[in-house]
């Protein structure tokens, strides 16, 4: 397989460097905006940044703004799924002064609820939703369809954050039914995903079986290697609540091969506290500390607020297996302080509860 993906990476360089002594330029740049547009599709970020950067930095080719500000825009959600903030934060507001220029507001509504998506990542859910919402204000006076399905998608992503379920599944079942009325495959896997992940935080873990179970269907038809990666992710953290640890872990490496192939470093620290859960119910507490501790330093690194919260939850939970409550209460008390940094209080009451059993 790696023989394989190596000549593959070899064939798309090559085919590149060759168009461009083929092709007009205007012509050229529009190939490698759509082989961007598929390389993201599937997955590839690396090589989708790869082709956009070739059109942004203008070194070598002369792309009008439009083109600019629809790169810049691209680049802003590779990053973002590479989860660079900062990065995404400057290449966004690099395209909303572009496509500002061109009075594209389409691309100016699309800014937008990136810009709202960002926020809800970094912890600021009201201002993100307030952003998320004047987007799809602006679709639904454009008629674009599009946006107003995935306007909706990111404020049930938003509800679903602050811990609550119900709000969240809301909003993914309008998406879902308007989807499948479009025949749109990838975003109903990724409804499919989100509802899963809904009723798997509820405790309802057959019917998030079942989710996951179409979800992971459909990115098998679509060959979507994220979906089904996300898919793994899912099952595995199903099979570790209801004991079944060698499937889990069977699931979760399967995962972890599928990320670390793509680069995607925040859901590589979910396969690790995956691992964690498995390891501390398996009794491996020092296997299972070390997987956790890199589940942490990860979502640290990355700044990824929510994850933090929820993998120092396991953490409490791995010290309270282990005898150590005064621990256990410390990483509950700091899991407590991250969800309301990020206004998920329905959580934050939740991991209080926990604390409040510990100290009884």
């Amino acid at each position: 397989a790696q023989k394989e993906r190596l000549f593959r990476n070899i064939e798309f360089d090559t085919a590149i460097y060759h168009a461009d002594k083929y092709l007009p330029e205007l012509e050229y740049l529009d190939l490698l905006y759509g082989i961007a547009e598929i390389s993201m599709k599937y997955g590839e970020m690396n090589r989708a940044e790869q082709v956009l950067r070739n059109i942004s930095d203008q070194k070598s080719y002369n792309a009008d703004n439009n083109m600019l500000a629809k790169a810049h825009y691209k680049l802003g959600n590779v990053v973002f799924y590479q989860n660079d903030f900062k990065m995404a934060d400057e290449e966004f507001g690099e395209s909303l002064q572009l496509f500002k220029k061109t009075n594209d507001e389409k691309g100016i509504a699309l800014v937008s609820n990136a810009q709202g998506i960002l926020l809800v990542q970094k912890g600021k859910i009201s201002e993100g939703i307030v952003l998320i919402e004047e987007a799809r204000k602006m679709a639904n006076a454009l008629n674009f369809a599009d946006l107003v399905i995935n306007t909706n998608m990111n404020i049930g992503n938003a509800y679903h954050i602050s811990g609550d379920a119900d709000a969240a599944m809301a909003h993914y079942r309008e998406v879902l039914s308007l989807a499948e009325k479009r025949g749109e495959k990838d975003t109903l896997a990724n409804m499919h995903l989100n509802i899963a992940i809904a009723y798997k935080f509820k405790g309802q873990l057959d019917r998030a079986t079942n989710h996951v179970e179409k979800a992971f269907e459909i990115a098998g038809e679509t060959n979507n290697l994220y979906q089904k990666g996300l898919a793994y992710l899912i099952k595995a953290e199903i099979a570790c609540l209801k004991d079944d640890l060698s499937s889990g872990t069977a699931l979760v490496t399967s995962a972890f091969s599928i990320f670390s192939e793509i680069g995607d470093r925040l859901s590589i620290a979910e396969a690790y506290k995956i691992l964690g859960m498995i390891n501390r119910k398996s009794k491996r507490f020092d296997i299972a500390l070390s997987y956790l501790e890199n589940s942490k330093r990860i979502d640290g690194e990355l700044n990824h607020t929510l994850n933090l919260a929820e993998t120092l939850i396991e953490i409490s939970a791995l010290y309270k297996d282990m005898g150590e409550a005064e621990k256990a209460k410390k990483y509950l008390e700091r899991a407590v302080g991250h969800f309301e940094n990020i206004g998920a209080e329905i959580r934050a009451k939740d991991a209080k509860k926990l604390l409040n059993n510990l100290s009884a």
